[in-house]
């Protein structure tokens, strides 16, 4: 978990770095290592702004040629703790309530789904777009052909 203890924090902008442990953000830690955030926390009167950079290494499987392989991600992504409830921003991801006496705010959960939006839709190793798929496999041999597909052979020549 990254808990922020903001009693502890001035008025303004403070600067925090934190190194957790994948699991401690519900990460598969077969997947995930190396877990940086710097954050920013601008504290007002009644509400704190938290944006933060994210970085992780992720080990991740090539879906070109399926050899693991290690990629840098990262993310940013900022939200607001308010102690107000009269923000009309109910149901909104970007905006979460905490009370006046609270000591701490959690942003595990945000910097875990900004890890994981910044893993690539498309995994391609290094250097994989020049490896030679093949989408032939073996040749075929001209008497075990069926005979229902001669009619094509000769739309070929």
């Amino acid at each position: 978990m990254i808990r922020i203890d903001i009693a502890s924090l001035k008025g303004g902008v403070n600067r925090l770095e934190f190194e957790p442990p994948a699991e401690e953000l519900e990460l598969d830690p077969e997947v995930f290592s190396n877990v940086q955030v710097r954050a920013e926390v601008d504290v007002r009167a009644d509400q704190i702004l938290v944006r933060f950079d994210a970085d992780a290494r992720a080990r991740l499987v090539c879906d070109r040629t399926l050899k693991p392989f290690t990629q840098d991600v990262s993310g940013s992504y900022a939200v607001l703790f308010s102690s107000r409830d009269d923000m009309g921003m109910d149901g909104v991801d970007d905006v979460r309530t905490y009370a006046a006496s609270d000591r701490t705010i959690d942003i595990s959960e945000p910097v875990r789904d900004t890890l994981i939006l910044a893993l690539p839709t498309k995994r391609i190793a290094p250097g994989a777009d020049d490896v030679e798929i093949p989408n032939r496999f073996g040749e075929a041999d001209e008497e075990e052909i069926d005979p229902r597909w001669e009619a094509l052979r000769g739309l070929r020549k």
